[in-house]
């Protein structure tokens, strides 16, 4: 009997997992990388502390909202930070809006860190970055 009600199960989550995998045709949304403009943060870190990271990013039309942040780490203490946006709709305002957003940064390592945020692309498609490098700041009794 509990095997029967074991494959019922099973066939259930496994029917809900298809079900949630199928598009979804009232979905009119898509996400778009924002272009920063500036960006806050500390002269230096100390490790194990977390730092709130001001970002002002511009919102291109009345149909974009702010969704978060999207971050890369391909090195220890290197990170690649891109503001996303969710745009809805397509009769939009052409009215740009700044936003300020912040996310939450934990110092986990004692190199300095090196922070590349998105900030649009150049005339030749290239990414632009505003790129800031904050050290860590040297414990006197552990140097």
């Amino acid at each position: 009997m509990w095997k029967r009600s074991l494959w019922y199960c099973l066939t259930l989550l496994l029917s809900f997992g298809l079900l949630g995998c199928l598009k979804d045709e009232d979905t009119n949304f898509h996400l778009k990388a924002l272009q920063i403009e500036s960006v806050s943060l500390p002269e230096s870190f100390e490790v194990g502390k977390i730092y709130d990271i001001e970002v002002k990013c511009m919102l291109p039309n009345g149909c974009t909202y702010f969704n978060g942040f999207q971050v890369n780490d391909p090195e220890l203490t290197e990170r690649y930070i891109a503001a996303i946006g969710a745009v809805y709709g397509q009769s939009c305002t052409e009215q740009i809006e700044m936003t300020t957003e912040r996310f939450r940064f934990l110092v986990r390592f004692d190199k300095d860190y090196t922070f590349k945020f998105w900030s649009g692309k150049d005339d030749n498609g290239e990414d632009i970055y505003i790129e800031k490098v904050v050290p860590i700041q040297k414990n006197i009794e552990n140097p």
